[in-house]
């Protein structure tokens, strides 16, 4: 008698087991798969094997490999080219945020320049009567002269003729021969301090000294002693260097903005160099055909002297501030085409949105079209987004028309 109850236990407990096993086994596969029937069967990528998810099928039923029911893949739902991704799988990927904010924003270039003399402190030394140098004071370019300086000593005919025509009037007192004659000694170069000498001492200057218009340094000697001069002949040019010009080349691209007035710093190539005030003084209308570049010069004091012709330096020109959108340049992704940003909808959607950038300014980016106050971008994990997502497609899906 126990022998046949132990018998019909253990067929019972047979019988549970099996269909424990049954239930167990069906619950996570042949539910999806019964699961599977109530979606659309254009939501169905592939079928796979979930112990060999590598291999791909294109219709449901068993699998070769394990004898298991094959489960859907399915399309991932999107919305306006966007996508749904699961918030774990979000968190996952480390994706983070950022708003798009109004900040100021403001123009700035760097560019190199060149130091070059102000031409309009230019003064070139002639003389205003034929003859010859008989001293010159000033041995070589680059020597340092100061205003009223003696430069040099000319001896002339013609300005010892009109010397002794002024000495003939002072002795005769004739008042209209005086003024007359100090008139044209004036006009061939002899200054009133001179003047006043010849008067006093009665007899002409052998020698009619040469004297420097300005203060500054000499540029360019263009006779030496003793040399045979005309009338009106360059001797040298003076240059005032306590105000110089920094020529600098801007990119055709980077100019449009640029206009007189604008404040500019100039650094010099030396290191250690502090910057130097300045301020856009002019824009040349003509653009190099070589180097596709403007010309800007800027106005620099140099009273220390510190700026030479010639130089090379580093040229910072600073724009009016406005205020504009802009969002980390951590969230662009460029593609050489178009630049586009992730744009967080919430509750795990995001979408690619093409925008045009303008300005950069430290590490962030001037945004012109594409996004609004207050929209939310993804700064970090959107290219791992782009491979899971498969967001490239969705890129490359773009309209023509929805890039700004």
């Amino acid at each position: 008698m126990s022998t046949r109850v132990n018998l019909l236990a253990g067929v019972l407990l047979l019988g549970a087991g099996l269909s424990l096993g049954w239930w167990l086994n069906r619950s996570p596969v042949q539910d999806k798969a019964a699961d599977a029937t109530a979606k659309a069967p254009g939501d169905v990528l592939y079928w796979y094997d979930p112990m060999r998810p590598e291999v791909k099928f294109d219709k449901p039923g068993q699998s070769p490999f394990m004898d298991m029911t094959l489960l859907p893949k399915y399309r991932a739902p999107t919305e306006e080219g966007g996508i749904v991704i699961n918030p774990r799988v979000t968190q996952n990927l480390g994706v983070r945020t950022t708003p798009v904010m109004a900040a100021p924003v403001t123009p700035r270039i760097t560019v190199t320049g060149t130091v070059a003399v102000d031409e309009r402190r230019l003064a070139v030394v002639t003389t205003r009567a034929g003859g010859w140098i008989e001293r010159l004071d000033v041995r070589a370019a680059g020597d340092p002269v100061q205003r009223g300086q003696r430069l040099g000593a000319l001896y002339s005919p013609d300005l010892l003729a009109a010397q002794e025509e002024f000495l003939l009037g002072i002795r005769s007192g004739d008042q209209l021969l005086i003024p007359a004659a100090r008139r044209r000694l004036e006009l061939l170069g002899v200054t009133s301090g001179q003047l006043d000498r010849i008067a006093r001492r009665g007899v002409p200057d052998r020698q009619i000294e040469i004297v420097a218009p300005m203060a500054g340094v000499v540029t360019e000697l263009l006779v030496r002693e003793g040399a045979s001069v005309a009338a009106g002949m360059p001797i040298m040019t003076l240059a005032d260097l306590s105000r110089v010009w920094v020529i600098a080349a801007v990119p055709e691209a980077q100019g449009a903005w640029l206009q007189a007035g604008q404040l500019a710093e100039v650094t010099l190539a030396s290191p250690g160099s502090l910057p130097i005030k300045g301020r856009v003084d002019y824009l040349y209308p003509e653009l190099s055909a070589e180097t596709r570049t403007t010309r800007a010069r800027i106005l620099v004091q140099n009273d220390r002297l510190a700026l030479r012709p010639g130089m090379s330096a580093r040229v910072t020109i600073q724009g009016e501030s406005r205020t504009a959108l802009v969002i980390s340049s951590e969230a662009l992704i460029r593609s050489g085409e178009r630049t586009a940003v992730i744009l967080a909808e919430g509750e795990g959607r995001f979408r690619p949105v093409a925008v045009l950038t303008g300005l950069e300014q430290g590490e962030q980016t001037e945004i012109r079209t594409g996004l609004r106050l207050g929209d939310r971008v993804v700064v970090s994990g959107q290219f791992l987004i782009d491979s899971e997502a498969n967001l490239r497609g969705a890129l490359e899906r773009l309209l023509p028309g929805e890039h700004p």
